[in-house]
């Protein structure tokens, strides 16, 4: 990863462990994941036992973080994690043993006063127990009271739970759910709170390690099911919810690697009984053949995909030309830390601010294109107010946003005018969106 930049899953997926048991295969993604999410922190606990950072680089200071990791946040024996930290420097660059040895000693030490400070009522230290960068923590404790962002830290370091999307495009729901239930495969329809209903065709399963066997390795294989998170699958549904009996067509800006619009299409089915015309947007030519990919695997229809900068739309797509328009935006990503734990030390405080310009540029543009009577919906998978709130109130405060209303949501038993999940133990990421509805 640290040579590559790479993801962590993505390493993880590609990376040949067969030579491993199932339970040191987990270890290795706890290890990982957990270094990967945390190492900024590791870092700055590491550098206060070497007498310059430059010391350590590369390999060492990988080997040096595993150690650190295992001391700081799994509560390994110090004894065990220094000897072991010591013989992994030793594998990897045997010269750099004593320098090992001393520096994980002095972390150790460290250990009993970590992390450094009162973090009930110091940011620094509540930004050191859960791993986080100080500017991100003092974000989320402005914007949600020091409590909640505890709570929000606390949950982006624990195991992401797996949520499966059963495909209608692909085969008959019930024939799915009937399969699932016959191999005894043991999952259960997700709801967003208390007092709503199941989420159509979602299901969390109950031991997360089942996704690599049987049945469901090949439901996932044919597309008969899909991984996705719960709030995602939320938000799609919005999308081509209450349209219009007859024939109508859809816009999908930032396609991606298609989950959404497997989503939609296989909700389309699930309430029309047929798909939709479909448009996809993207950017970046090489997603556009993994996208293609995925939705003749998972048997869903695409009218076209059109490679463009979505800010600019004018002469590759007709104006009021879509009943539903779907912008899902380049965010930060931080509503998906347990899934994607590099964000956090990749990410910068200016680069919130750049993405959330963006996401404006593109909800205006999109706007554009939406018929009277159509609806567009902003969706992002972030956590902070400004990608998601603060782009709504711009909205609609320009005059693109001047023709749209905001559609109010049935969430939890309350109307409320945003959809928004938070992170929390053992539920779906954090995610947002806003409906909208053109005059006319």
């Amino acid at each position: 990863m640290r040579e590559r930049e790479a993801y962590a899953h993505d390493v993880l997926e590609h990376y040949d462990l067969g030579h491993l048991d199932q339970k040191d295969r987990a270890f290795v993604r706890v290890l990982v994941l957990g270094v990967v999410a945390t190492q900024g922190t590791l870092d700055e606990v590491i550098d206060r036992g070497l007498d310059s950072p430059d010391q350590a680089h590369g390999v060492v200071r990988d080997a040096l973080r595993i150690s650190t990791y295992e001391m700081l946040f799994l509560g390994k024996e110090a004894h065990a994690a220094v000897d072991q930290g010591v013989e992994l420097v030793k594998h990897a660059k045997p010269k750099a043993a004593r320098l090992a040895n001393f520096a994980l000693h002095r972390v150790a030490e460290a250990r009993a006063e970590f992390p450094f400070a009162d973090p009930d009522h110091d940011d620094a230290a509540l930004a050191r127990l859960h791993g986080f960068p100080l500017w991100l923590c003092e974000e989320l404790v402005a914007q949600r009271g020091r409590e909640a962002a505890a709570a929000f830290m606390q949950a982006s370091n624990e195991p992401a739970p797996v949520f499966l999307a059963v495909n209608c495009c692909a085969r008959g729901e019930q024939e799915t759910l009937q399969e699932l239930h016959d191999f005894g495969v043991m999952a259960k329809p997700v709801h967003l709170g208390p007092d709503e209903g199941a989420i159509p065709g979602c299901l969390k399963l109950a031991r997360a390690q089942d996704i690599a066997d049987e049945p469901i390795a090949g439901m996932l294989r044919d597309g008969r099911v899909i991984v996705s998170d719960a709030s995602a699958q939320a938000i799609a549904q919005l999308v081509v919810s209450d349209l219009p009996d007859e024939a109508v067509s859809v816009l999908e800006i930032g396609a991606g690697r298609a989950t959404k619009t497997v989503l939609m299409q296989s909700h389309a089915v699930r309430t029309r009984g047929a798909q939709v015309a479909l448009t996809c947007v993207e950017r970046h030519g090489f997603k556009k053949s993994v996208l293609l990919n995925r939705v003749q695997a998972c048997k869903v229809d695409v009218e076209q995909v059109v490679l463009v900068d979505a800010r600019d739309l004018g002469g590759r797509l007709e104006p009021a030309s879509f009943d539903a328009v779907l912008v899902d935006a380049p965010c930060s990503g931080l509503g998906t830390l347990r899934r994607h734990p590099e964000i956090r030390w990749r990410l910068k405080r200016e680069d919130v601010d750049e993405l959330a310009k963006t996401s404006q540029a593109l909800l205006c543009e999109a706007s554009r294109h939406v018929k009277p009577g159509g609806r567009l919906v902003y969706s992002t998978c972030t956590a902070l107010a400004q990608e998601n709130e603060y782009v709504v109130k711009s909205f609609l405060e320009s005059e693109q946003g001047s023709a749209f209303d905001i559609v109010a949501l049935h969430v939890g038993g309350a109307q409320r005018l945003t959809f928004k999940t938070n992170l929390a133990s053992g539920g779906p990421d954090a995610h947002f969106a806003c409906v909208f509805k053109a005059r006319g």
